[in-house]
């Protein structure tokens, strides 16, 4: 089974790079034009990156029943269940790793939101001082931790959703 997620990553390692220098570069071109560009970057970020998270889920499967080598991937050794949970493994490794460089790229965001407006980051009181600014920039309460808890949540409702277009595929 580890060999099938090893060769799920081998095959796609290209596009989740490509994907992850686009996001970085988008990322510093909105740092850039300030404090407003870096905040438009964490609100729209996660819906672009689940966008291209189920593109890319969906397409691995399903460029391995309709090419034209297709058949090849069931004559190997292993039975279809272990390479359908071995792509659904791989989809959740995928996505746990998306939502952990968006978490990086949340706090390296929240310390240059906190530099511009004059306030020393203050590493153990960081994630308070990220609620502070964004909840008055936003105008209602803001918590980092009901962000993740939310983004957890469409993390596996999106997995939900992959296991039912997996099933109904095969």
């Amino acid at each position: 089974m580890l060999n099938l997620i090893k060769y799920e990553f081998t095959r796609k390692y290209k596009s989740i790079f490509m994907i992850l220098i686009t996001v970085f570069a988008l990322n510093l071109f909105l740092i850039s034009s300030g404090p407003g560009g870096s905040m438009l970057f964490l609100v729209f970020s996660p819906i672009v990156l689940g966008l291209l998270y189920l593109v890319d889920i969906i397409k691995m499967y399903a460029s391995d029943l309709n090419k034209k080598t297709a058949y090849m991937i069931f004559l190997t050794t292993n039975s279809g269940y272990k390479i359908i949970i071995s792509k659904l493994l791989t989809a959740v490794l995928e996505g746990f790793g998306f939502l952990l460089i968006y978490f990086l790229f949340f706090i390296m965001n929240g310390i240059y939101i906190i530099l511009s407006f004059g306030e020393v980051v203050v590493f153990s009181r960081l994630i308070s001082a990220i609620n502070d600014i964004f909840s008055r920039n936003l105008g209602y309460n803001f918590n980092l931790v009901y962000l993740f808890l939310f983004l957890l949540a469409a993390l596996v409702f999106l997995i939900a959703f992959i296991t039912t277009v997996y099933t109904a595929i095969t």
